[in-house]
């Protein structure tokens, strides 16, 4: 972590209207930000794949989607978008090869309020991805609490927008911190909180959205209106199509989770891995239906890289 620390980063220029290098360290938002005032901010993180970028399509535009929300207009093609994510690539160039693969991180907010508003504040970053705990996640799955908070709701924050103002998330890893200094179950390490809705339907977790085999084999994943739609599982929706086999979003409940076939998560960091349990009782028993070995497969053939044995590579 350290040498990420000692990064660089890209800034936009609103004046100049192009890609400034800064060091990751001198990057900041102005406490008049509306970003730093009102959480006012949108994210788009994703990683390379061998060094490569990646379907940057989906990522451009849920990125320009809370740009339009923000009422933030930086007049970018994803060209551009993609250009600056390379440039950003080889201002790091040593780091990105030593760490293996990396995230890259985009940031928004409308900038500094009032009449002389000199533009938004955005800002490309790296950052580092945990192999240890992916490796983890690849070998044994990962282990969910269910958490007291709920999902911020639709009607206050478009679900399809990913912003960086994420105390629900927040506060599930404080209540799950809690609760690891009290367990003695060492799975806990390792686990991921599990939001609701307010209506009491599974939604999903900070770093993935979840997938399930229902008891009847049809594929689901929550509904659009309970949980961020990520970029993985539009991919997965995507791959699963080309072996005749739709995803289903439409409410999941906890009685849906537990007496699913297969249990599995999706996210910019891991891509797919199975969920292996909720609050310690395993989930997905029904190992006859591995539809999850089958579209992992498809997933490496598609992005050209076996990103499973690459983190339990750089942990051996």
């Amino acid at each position: 972590m350290p040498a990420f620390r000692n990064s660089q980063a890209l800034r936009w220029n609103s004046s100049l209207r192009h890609w400034e290098p800064i060091a990751l360290a001198e990057c900041g938002w102005s406490f008049h930000d509306a970003g730093a005032l009102y959480g006012a901010m949108v994210v788009e993180r994703f990683r390379t794949l061998g060094g490569r970028l990646f379907d940057l399509q989906d990522r451009w535009e849920r990125f320009s989607l809370g740009l339009q929300v923000l009422d933030v207009d930086l007049e970018l093609s994803q060209p551009n978008f993609e250009d600056a994510f390379l440039r950003l690539l080889e201002l790091n160039r040593d780091l990105v090869a030593d760490a293996g693969d990396v995230s890259l991180v985009a940031i928004a907010s409308p900038g500094e309020l009032g009449g002389d508003r000199p533009g938004p504040t955005v800002v490309l970053h790296v950052s580092p991805l945990s192999w240890t705990r992916l490796a983890s996640w690849y070998r044994f799955g990962t282990p969910l609490f269910l958490s007291s908070y709920s999902a911020v709701p639709d009607t206050c924050w478009p679900t399809q927008v990913k912003t960086r103002s994420r105390l629900p998330y927040y506060l599930s890893d404080l209540e799950l911190a809690k609760k690891q200094r009290t367990s003695i179950d060492c799975s806990l390490v390792e686990a991921l909180p599990l939001l609701k809705t307010i209506q009491g339907a599974i939604a999903d977790t900070a770093l993935a959205n979840i997938v399930i085999v229902d008891k009847h084999g049809v594929v689901r994943s929550p509904a659009i209106e309970s949980a961020l739609e990520g970029c993985s599982l539009k991919l997965a929706t995507r791959l699963l199509r080309k072996i005749k086999i739709d995803l289903i979003r439409s409410d999941v409940t906890l009685p849906d989770l537990h007496e699913a076939r297969e249990a599995w998560l999706t996210g910019s960091s891991g891509c797919i891995w199975r969920a292996s349990s909720l609050d310690g009782r395993e989930l997905g028993t029904d190992r006859a239906f591995s539809l999850y070995e089958q579209l992992k497969a498809e997933w490496i053939r598609h992005v050209g890289h076996d990103f499973e044995r690459q983190a339990i590579e750089q942990i051996a």
